[in-house]
């Protein structure tokens, strides 16, 4: 989009025919049924703020789940490791989560906009961050994969059964954390180190260390540049953190949580409200976390970066939020 190969109000079958989804879910009072996509083909913006994208877990996994059995491990479960053009073609046969632009929903939209960057620019994905973004930010352990000889300084993985493992549903995870279940688990299944080549994904895979996401947190803080390295131009940045969601789509949710005072970007929240947030912040902060309580985000009116990195799947409690607050009681200026 920035090298302005493609805008965000194409439709995704202008650069991949195959992109084009024709059933959505709907609702007549409380019986569930399939219906046809008003708009089969969805624009890419609509892939970076999560709008409409296929259906990930969430409050409609259950629908998916009793509707197509035979088809959704791989989108729900994300039980597979294929490469990223064998998963949008699993994608496009099953329902789209909502009528496009119609809700917020967290999904594997971002996969799809990952699936668009391989067929406009030619290269695999990996190969396409590590050209544009690793190597220039000089990120040498950030990739799909850890060499074998890096392996020792891979961290451990703790907490509830691995959140896309095998077997394991919403309500197990729940049932888990209120057990205190703590222990080290076991997520090479789902997390190969050694498969790179296929196991790249828009949406997890990555693996990395805190100073190369120091990094790309700071290039974003930066406006686009680092240490003299220009990787992506300011104004598109400035879009990119800006509110996509209307009002009527907010505040959105995310596994039952609602988020007053934020709304989506292409690609991460951002905070309209800081009062209504229930914390401290700035307007125009932006940032986003992972499963296993890793969360970064940069706040541009105190020229703040926060990164909080732990391998820890799955927790109730959150240590981010205090660090956020004690982050920002810290200043004093």
């Amino acid at each position: 989009l920035r090298s302005a190969v493609a805008a965000r109000t194409d439709k995704l079958d202008r650069y991949a025919p195959g992109m084009t989804w024709t059933a959505v879910f709907a609702y007549r009072g409380k019986q569930r049924h399939l219906d046809l996509a008003l708009d089969a083909i969805v624009p890419p913006d609509h892939l970076a703020f999560s709008g409409a994208g296929p259906n990930l877990g969430g409050t409609l996994s259950i629908d998916l789940i009793e509707m197509a059995p035979s088809r959704t491990r791989v989108v729900v479960k994300l039980e597979i490791k294929p490469r990223t053009e064998a998963m949008i073609d699993e994608l496009t046969t099953l329902p789209l989560a909502s009528q496009p632009g119609g809700r917020w929903h967290y999904s594997v939209g971002i996969d799809v906009a990952a699936r668009l960057i391989e067929v406009i620019s030619g290269q695999p994905l990996g190969d396409f961050l590590r050209d544009r973004l690793f190597d220039p930010l000089g990120m040498v352990d950030t990739g799909f994969g850890v060499p074998d000889s890096e392996l020792g300084r891979l961290a451990a993985m703790y907490g509830l059964p691995d959140l896309v493992g095998e077997n394991y549903s919403a309500v197990q995870l729940v049932e888990a954390a209120l057990s205190g279940f703590n222990e080290r688990i076991d997520v090479s299944g789902t997390y190969p180190t050694g498969t790179p080549e296929i196991f790249n994904r828009g949406g997890l895979g990555l693996f990395s260390t805190i100073g190369d996401y120091l990094r790309f947190a700071q290039m974003l803080a930066n406006e686009g540049v680092l240490d003299g390295e220009r990787i992506i131009g300011r104004k598109t940045l400035e879009l990119m953190h800006s509110n996509h969601l209307p009002d009527g789509l907010m505040p959105w949710e995310l596994l039952g949580q609602y988020s007053p005072g934020m709304g989506f970007g292409l690609g991460s929240r951002v905070v309209l409200d800081p009062a209504q947030t229930g914390g401290t912040g700035s307007v125009g902060e932006y940032g986003w976390a992972g499963a296993a309580k890793t969360y970064y985000w940069v706040d541009p009116a105190e020229e703040l970066v926060g990164i909080f990195m732990s391998q820890y799947m799955t927790g109730v409690l959150s240590p981010d939020r205090d660090m956020r607050s004690l982050t920002y009681q810290a200043i004093i200026d």
